[in-house]
């Protein structure tokens, strides 16, 4: 489910199996938070990084928006 609340911020919902996850799109400096941490402190293998932004299809746009991601 994606719902934009305002012209400048877009919410989505995922859902597989058991697992939720929230994601937050805003305009700014291109930063991704997964759970209150920085991308590099979550995703600690380089490996993981790249699988993580390539699923995200976020490579054309990780300079302009910031990515918020909650984790349930």
């Amino acid at each position: 489910m994606v719902k934009e609340v305002q012209k400048q911020r877009v919410l989505a919902t995922g859902k597989r199996k058991t697992s939720v996850a929230r994601v937050q799109l805003t305009p700014g400096s291109g930063s991704i938070t997964v759970n209150g941490r920085s991308f590099d402190q979550y995703f600690s293998r380089a490996l993981y990084r790249q699988w993580a932004v390539s699923y995200t299809h976020l490579r054309a746009h990780e300079t302009v928006l910031e990515l918020v991601c909650r984790l349930l």
